[in-house]
């Protein structure tokens, strides 16, 4: 059995936080795909309807402006984002590890046991350990 007594706060940070950016990155790409269809379908709506007033036509709206930014928008939102996700990411990284270490302290943290197919890395393992 290997107990895990200590995690590196920092190594935990950054991986937190790369993992939240990746996150965000293909879930926001999703999502962004999704808006983009309901922008498209809004944009032809307003295209396609007419607005008149006591009879008589008016055109002075343009969908496409609409579209533009609608999808300008998404873009920066979607940048932010991901730079949000990371700080997120590595701020949650940060406070899970302290906690993990501060709880380990009083408890005696996770005990793993760790099965290797050839006797050599998991006897190192122990040695190092």
């Amino acid at each position: 059995m290997v107990t895990v007594k200590r995690i590196d706060i920092v190594s935990a940070m950054r991986v937190g936080a790369l993992v939240y950016a990746i996150m965000f990155t293909v879930f926001a790409l999703l999502w962004a795909l999704f808006q983009s269809l309901i922008l498209s379908g809004l944009s032809s709506l307003a295209n396609n309807s007419s607005l008149s007033f006591n009879g008589v036509p008016q055109s002075g709206f343009n969908a496409g402006s609409l579209a533009t930014a609608g999808l300008a928008g998404c873009a920066c939102g979607y940048l932010l984002g991901i730079v949000a996700a990371a700080i997120g990411g590595g701020i949650f990284g940060l406070v899970l590890s302290f906690s993990y270490n501060l709880v380990a302290n009083w408890f005696g943290g996770l005990r793993v046991r760790v099965e290797a197919d050839e006797a050599g890395p998991l006897e190192k393992l122990k040695r190092e350990m």
